[in-house]
């Protein structure tokens, strides 16, 4: 692992400017490794232990946050008119981060969000090659029945000639106008143009993906950072799973299935 400068590290982190990190380094109120480090320029490992002021702090290059994404926000890092970008709700450390959406919703959609610095990774799972599978809640202006299942299920071609792969659609029992779609391409409006071409307009969207669609998303609008505790864990192995959906490009159903369902396992074990 590449070395880098205890100051820049500190900065890094988006906690303090290059130089609050010197004066801290030099009043020797910083750590590294358990011992007190004066030099703002020692070299150290991304994964030294380092502590400010008594508190550990996260040294890594890369942070990954999963957020609840409320309506009335642009996934953005700027406001589109009256709407202001999602990333107003974090805290300033990582506003500083430079955070980015991976993926995106639109201003009246809401659900899950993953944020980070890390362009590779955010290019990696978006990519339509990924073919990653994102689920959605939504509701529908009138009900849908099992050939709305069959005709998603064949994939859609409209009118302008634009086509859609084959979707997964799930009614829910209950109520005919409640459902739970799974695509694997994230084109623009797919969801509300799926529905479209089904006569149904779609009335409130929830991205859920990779959840089962009946737990809500942790965070309740803001950004989960808890370190090391069970809900970090499990951001990082959903990162995991984004990967690992990634890398195999997901071609066989079967398989595509299979990760839904792991995905699925990961958030309703991730506090036990």
């Amino acid at each position: 692992m590449k070395a880098e400068r205890l100051d820049k590290i500190l900065s890094g982190t988006g906690r303090f400017s290059r130089a609050e990190a010197r004066t801290l380094i030099r009043a020797g109120l910083v750590t590294a490794d358990g011992a007190v480090e004066r030099d703002p320029g020692a070299k150290l490992s991304r994964g030294a232990a380092v502590t400010v002021r008594g508190e550990p702090l996260d040294t890594a290059e890369f942070v990954y946050y999963m957020l609840n994404k409320p309506a009335g926000t642009v996934s953005g890092a700027a406001p589109e008119g009256a709407y202001p970008p999602v990333t107003d709700l974090l805290p300033e450390h990582l506003r500083r981060r430079g955070l980015s959406c991976v993926g995106r919703l639109d201003a009246d959609a809401t659900g899950l969000l993953l944020l980070t610095d890390d362009g590779d990774y955010a290019h990696r799972v978006t990519s339509p090659r990924s073919e990653l599978p994102k689920t959605y809640r939504i509701r529908v202006d009138g009900p849908l029945t099992e050939t709305d299942v069959r005709a998603l299920a064949e994939g859609v071609t409209l009118r302008s000639g634009t086509e859609y792969r084959p979707a997964e659609l799930s009614v829910d029992p209950e109520d005919d106008t409640l459902a739970l779609v799974t695509v694997t391409e994230g084109k623009f409006h797919e969801v509300k143009n799926l529905m479209a071409s089904r006569d149904r307009r779609v009335l409130s969207l929830e991205r859920v993906s990779p959840r089962s669609g009946r737990e809500p998303c942790a965070g309740g609008g803001a950004a989960a950072d808890r370190g090391g505790s069970s809900s970090g864990i499990y951001i990082k192995l959903l990162k995991y799973y984004y990967d690992f959906c990634a890398i195999l490009a997901l071609k066989a159903t079967k398989l595509r299935k299979s990760l839904h369902f792991f995905g699925q396992f990961l958030l309703k074990n991730h506090k036990k």
